[in-house]
């Protein structure tokens, strides 16, 4: 009789701390990233690969920064949009706890399907140089050696 209560009281637990949004359709969702060149380097919060790409991204990332070498870095970013259906499956099946739960995991919003950018190149004879120079404070005199070589 205790075993099936204390079951049945986690069981309830674990069904209430979830959000409808966050059980039908998880914190995260397929984004396909492209650019032009392909073949940069892309990061969207806690992930990153090399496009063409399609990664598993937090719904609560709304921006993605893309690099390649040559080409100056580039932050593009996008629109997620609100599911109101979730928002009111939450209220009514699960009360505040699950607006908390979606709210906080972002599960509730949609992500678009693709991200595109088109890269522009880096300035002549800077190869990139510059920006790299001016993050880590590089003196003058070995910015010239660098790009003489």
């Amino acid at each position: 009789m205790r075993k099936n209560l204390v079951t049945g009281i986690l069981l309830a637990v674990v069904l209430l701390s979830q959000g409808c949004a966050l059980i039908c359709d998880g914190s995260r969702s397929d984004v396909r990233f492209t650019s032009n060149p392909s073949g940069a380097h892309i990061v969207a919060g806690d992930v990153q690969g090399t496009t063409p790409v399609t990664l598993k991204v937090s719904k609560k990332v709304t921006c993605a920064t893309f690099s390649y070498q040559g080409y100056t870095t580039k932050t593009v970013e996008y629109k997620r949009s609100f599911q109101a259906g979730y928002l009111v499956c939450s209220i009514f099946m699960f009360g505040l706890l699950g607006v908390a739960v979606d709210g906080a995991t972002g599960a509730w919003y949609k992500l678009p399907p693709e991200v595109q950018c088109d890269l522009s190149p880096a300035a002549r004879g800077t190869n990139g140089i510059t920006e790299l120079t001016r993050k880590f404070r590089v003196p003058r005199q070995y910015i010239r050696l660098a790009m003489l070589q």
